[in-house]
């Protein structure tokens, strides 16, 4: 085998493969239930004794647990040894939700988070150096001449499941609104990530991600102008 895919870039694995610098897209966590549970993305992490089905010995557990992060202290996992008996368990109703590394293939089904977001590679054999510059060139040329190919891909296979919207919670909303605003350094040595307008104000590609968070959240933003690392580094100070 020269090539293996697609599969997250470990240490452990890096000992048995090479990987490229750039990866193919993104893989997630799912947390998914019953399409006719009351469990709902707003308010499964109140559930009390929430019982979890999950691949035994996963790294689904541990990602759970940090994803987490102490807000549900009241949820058990059942370990099962496939997908098979994690669903089973989970339509005849002895858990209450299920954890998966791959977008769950089930009707009657209803996602309630994505989580750990991790980069996924084409992995390529230690032996076969050449082939990792061929695809180095590929991937590069690929993202170049078409940047939008992963995403017309996550568009084209279900993959764009926007629960990471309905994960902000109206909590969440208020307390963006009571934070004070916050600063951020941007510079136009970073073109075309970060532009300056004619008007002399910040623009380009991280603003557009930070007005996507501002409106998603609530939060707000100032944003103060820096030419030089020194520059920067008196701002951090």
């Amino acid at each position: 085998i020269d090539i293996l895919g697609c599969i997250v870039k470990t240490e452990e694995r890096e000992e048995k493969f090479n990987f490229p610098q750039i990866p193919l897209g993104i893989t997630y966590r799912y947390l998914y239930t019953k399409k006719d549970s009351p469990l709902t993305p707003e308010n499964y992490k109140n559930a009390e004794n929430l019982q979890i089905a999950v691949i035994e010995n996963s790294y689904n557990i541990t990602a759970y647990e940090n994803y987490i992060s102490g807000e549900n202290l009241d949820y058990n996992f059942i370990e099962c040894e496939n997908t098979e008996i994690m669903d089973k368990m989970l339509f005849d109703n002895y858990v209450d939700a299920a954890i998966s590394g791959a977008l769950p293939q089930i009707s009657d089904m209803k996602l309630l988070a994505e989580f750990s977001p991790q980069p996924f590679y084409l992995a390529v054999s230690k032996s076969k150096n050449d082939i990792l510059q061929e695809l180095e060139y590929a991937l590069t040329s690929l993202n170049y001449t078409n940047p939008e190919f992963i995403t017309n891909l996550n568009i084209k296979y279900g993959l764009n499941t926007n629960i990471s919207q309905t994960e902000i919670s109206y909590a969440d909303k208020q307390f963006a609104k009571e934070i004070r605003t916050l600063n951020v350094a941007w510079s136009p040595i970073w073109a075309p990530l970060e532009l300056e307008a004619k008007d002399g104000t910040f623009s380009g590609y991280i603003r557009d991600i930070f007005d996507s968070i501002s409106s998603l959240t609530g939060l707000k933003f100032n944003y103060i102008k820096y030419n030089t690392s020194e520059e920067l580094h008196n701002l951090i100070k």
